[in-house]
């Protein structure tokens, strides 16, 4: 450990930008949020308020991204770290589906959202400059994390159930 950032309620993701910034996705009791952390300043510099429900974060250059899942919805986040706009990409789920982990591709025009259902799980691929749904894969076990290859050509997907055991998907 080289250096501790303390005040972050409650820490619950975290994903790194390449400019050193550090994103956290912290919840309350109230509200959740992105908290941004600045390594040279040793300190949290800005909080950006979101619904509840953050479940994971990754992030590509100036944006963050961020899986959110409440009473009845489940969607991402895109938060823009210059303009400190928040938008939206609706998940088009059932109530009761939990967005959950999230990678994105190397080139940063896709991203990809596991979704586990009340029956069964999903992983819900979005354009990220038009950001929108353009598939979806159906794993054979619920998803518990995400990579993408270097190269962006192939998506492992990492689950378990009762039946399978653990498993390892290649998509």
């Amino acid at each position: 450990v080289v250096d501790v950032v303390t005040g972050v309620s409650e820490p619950a993701a975290v994903a790194a930008a390449a400019d050193g910034r550090a994103y956290v996705g912290t919840g309350s009791a109230f509200q959740d949020s992105i908290s941004v952390i600045d390594p040279a300043a040793h300190a949290g510099t800005e909080t950006v308020p979101l619904a509840p429900g953050v479940r994971d974060l990754v992030a590509n250059g100036q944006l963050v991204y961020a899986s959110r899942t409440g009473d009845t919805f489940a969607d991402v986040a895109v938060f823009d770290a210059a303009t400190g706009r928040i938008d939206t990409i609706d998940l088009a789920v059932e109530p009761g589906a939990v967005a959950g982990c999230l990678a994105i591709s190397p080139d940063g025009r896709r991203l990809y959202v596991a979704v586990q259902r009340p029956v069964g799980s999903d992983v819900v691929v979005i354009d990220t400059h038009r950001r929108c749904l353009i598939g979806t894969v159906a794993p054979s076990s619920p998803v518990r994390g995400i990579a993408v290859s270097a190269d962006g050509a192939t998506v492992y997907l990492a689950g378990s159930d009762d039946t399978l055991g653990g498993v390892i998907d290649i998509v």
